[in-house]
């Protein structure tokens, strides 16, 4: 992988985690 996948990928996995986050928040 180049550079720029590699921080596509970190981008959609953090955006994946904080997404998740607020979706347990809104849930609780």
């Amino acid at each position: 992988m180049n550079q720029l996948q590699k921080a596509a990928a970190f981008l959609i996995l953090v955006g994946f985690e904080k997404g998740r986050s607020i979706i347990a928040l809104m849930d609780s």
